[in-house]
C-alpha cells in the first residue's frame, strides 16, 4: 500500500508487541514517489533481473533510533515492484509450511523495498514471490511488522478513504471498507500473532490481505468508477492519456 497525505488520529492494538493500546496522531504521509525499477536476488521471480544491494541500518531503527529486531544487518535487496497487468498478482499465494532463513531473508528484504517505495505496506506477489507474506509499517512508531498467512479474522464499520497501491503507482481512489480489521498470521518465530486497529492500521491490514488473496484495490471500486480507472490506466499505458 502506498504512503498517503492523510493526517488523523487513530486507536490501534497489536498483542505481539507487548504494547498497550495507543492512541496516536499520525505524522502527515507523502504520496508515493515514482517508483524506480531496481533489481531482485535470492528467490526466483519468474523473469530475469539484475540486483541492488544496500546495506542494512544495524546502528539505528528507521523509526525509533532502536536497532530494529526484523533487519538482521545482512546487506538487502530491493525489489522492484510489480505492477498492475502482471499475472502474479491476481495469483493465490501459497501459504508458508516452514520459516527458514529463506523466508528471514526475503521478508527482510520486503521491509526494505517497502520502505524504499515508499509505502507503509507489501505482499509478497508484489515483488513477484508466490509466498502467503506481507510486511507494513502502519505509521504508529511500532516500526515494521511482518504477517506471514494472515487471515483477516474480525472487521466491523465503515470508512471511506482516498486509497493508493504501489502496484497502480501515481493514483488513489475513494474506497470504501471496513473501519476495524483484526488480522491472525505468524511472526518469523512461528508465533501466532494478532493485529487490530481502526484507521491506517486497519486499512493496511486489509490492503495486504486483499493482495495475498490476488485482490487489487481496482476490485473495490464500484463498476463505473473501475470502468473509468481501467480504462485511464489503459491508455497511459498506450501513450494516449490526455490532461483535462
Amino acid at each position: 500500500m502506498s504512503r498517503h497525505e492523510r493526517p488523523t488520529s487513530i486507536a490501534t492494538r497489536n498483542t505481539d508487541a507487548c504494547a498497550p493500546d495507543i492512541r496516536v496522531d499520525l505524522p502527515r504521509l507523502l504520496h508515493a514517489a515514482p517508483w524506480r525499477m531496481v533489481a531482485s536476488r535470492g528467490l526466483a521471480t519468474g523473469g530475469q533481473e539484475l540486483c541492488r544491494h544496500r546495506e542494512s541500518p544495524r546502528h539505528a531503527h528507521v523509526r525509533h533510533g532502536e536497532p530494529d529486531p526484523l533487519l538482521s544487518g545482512h546487506p538487502m535487496a530491493i525489489y522492484p515492484i510489480r505492477t498492475f497487468g502482471d499475472p502474479v498478482l491476481r495469483m493465490e499465494m501459497k501459504r508458508v509450511d516452514d520459516i527458514d532463513d529463506t523466508i528471514v531473508t526475503l521478508v527482510e528484504d520486503m521491509i526494505e523495498t517497502m520502505y524504499d517505495a515508499p509505502g507503509v505496506g507489501l505482499a509478497a506477489n508484489q515483488i513477484g514471490i508466490t509466498k502467503h507474506i506481507a510486511v507494513f509499517d502502519a505509521q504508529d512508531e511500532l516500526g515494521p511488522r511482518v504477517m506471514i498467512n494472515p487471515e483477516v479474522v474480525e472487521t466491523s464499520g465503515e470508512w471511506q478513504y482516498e486509497e493508493g497501491c504501489l502496484s497502480v503507482p501515481g493514483r488513489f481512489w475513494e474506497i470504501v471498507r471496513p473501519a476495524f480489521a483484526r488480522v491472525s498470521a505468524l511472526d518469523l518465530d512461528g508465533n501466532e500473532v494478532e493485529y487490530a486497529g481502526d484507521g491506517l492500521l486497519g486499512r493496511v491490514l486489509q490492503h495486504e490481505v486483499d493482495h495475498l488473496h490476488g485482490r487489487l484495490l481496482l476490485d473495490r471500486l464500484d463498476k463505473p468508477v473501475r470502468k473509468k480507472a481501467l480504462k485511464e490506466i489503459r491508455d497511459e499505458a498506450l501513450g494516449l492519456a490526455t490532461s483535462e
